[in-house]
């Protein structure tokens, strides 16, 4: 849809009522409509996938009703703007058509050039607004389901209404499991903190990394950074997100750790490496030796020359093995 043009279904049995509503949409400046009319409920099928912006519907279409064909559209494109027209005025007609999803309901007759155009520019804006909320949502739940921190929606109370899978994991309770509401006031180990918490709901304000200790069900104390954020604007839900700060400290330890077992290998191969050329060296010279010492010399010292010759052997293999 452009800025100035609107393109419009009208699907209405009587050609009159079509003629004339045209005739109202032609005295509309700020937009162009382009309407197109078919008179059966079949047409009308074979057109929903079309790129209509706005869908004007009778209710009477032979033997089938508008609501059928509300449905069938609603159906098709979730968001499609549907605006039910009726020859008289029927509470029942305009409730159910409301409950199926129409974004309005005029009468035949009670409406003019200008009551029409407005009906349907807000319709299109309605169901923008409803199609971006949903995005919004589908996207918050996304990043809420997979995140891998703990992360709980509750009331300007302290009540839990939703938890992720991290939180569940981590603190042992699903609101969706059971019949009794869990405080998540109840979840702090000292008392100020929860209270300074209650003070920050009870005036809607919002905390970000606040540092507390939280308890689990098994009675466990975890070191934890807290932000409290308003879910949104329009109701008293509080998002609130949990940072594990005992598993990260484990995380950065082993981290450490590994660090410390790395420079001490790094250290002990640099080291092989320096002691190993100066044996190598010795046992080269220890081997020239039994070669070049006379028979007698040999036999009165050369089982310690071999031993010495072994040692200094098994001292290179093991510096080799570093």
């Amino acid at each position: 849809m452009s800025l100035n043009e609107i393109r419009i279904l009208y699907v209405d049995d009587d050609e009159d009522d079509f003629l004339l509503v045209q005739s109202f949409l032609r005295k509309v400046k700020r937009s162009t409509f382009v309407i197109n009319w078919v008179a059966s409920y079949d047409e009308a099928l074979q057109k929903i996938n079309d790129e209509y912006d706005i869908f004007l519907v009778d209710y009477r279409l032979g033997k089938e009703t508008g609501l059928e064909l509300l449905r069938a559209i609603k159906k098709q494109k979730k968001f499609a703007p549907v605006i039910m027209l009726t020859g008289m005025e029927n509470g029942e007609v305009d409730s159910q058509a409301m409950m199926e999803g129409a974004a309005d309901y005029l009468v035949k007759g009670n409406f003019n050039s200008d009551t029409l155009e407005r009906t349907i520019r807000y319709a299109i804006r309605d169901a923008m607004l409803l199609q971006t909320m949903e995005i919004s949502t589908n996207r918050f739940r996304n990043i809420f389901e997979r995140a891998t921190d703990p992360i709980i929606l509750i009331d300007k109370n302290g009540f839990i209404t939703k938890s992720n899978p991290a939180f569940v994991s981590r603190f042992g309770y699903n609101p969706d499991d059971t019949l009794t509401q869990l405080s998540f006031l109840s979840l702090f180990a000292y008392s100020q903190q929860s209270l300074l918490v209650e003070k920050i709901l009870r005036n809607e304000k919002e905390l970000i990394d606040f540092e507390a200790e939280l308890k689990l069900t098994n009675n466990e104390q975890i070191d934890s950074l807290i932000s409290i954020v308003k879910h949104d604007s329009m109701t008293n839900v509080f998002q609130v997100m949990i940072k594990d700060l005992s598993a990260i400290r484990i995380k950065e330890e082993e981290t450490r750790s590994l660090k410390k077992f790395s420079s001490t290998g790094r250290i002990a191969r640099i080291m092989a490496h320096e002691v190993k050329n100066p044996l190598t060296n010795i046992t080269l010279s220890a081997d020239q030796l039994r070669m070049e010492l006379p028979e007698t010399i040999l036999k009165d010292t050369g089982d310690l020359l071999i031993l010495y010759t072994e040692i200094v052997h098994g001292s290179i293999n093991w510096f080799r093995s570093c």
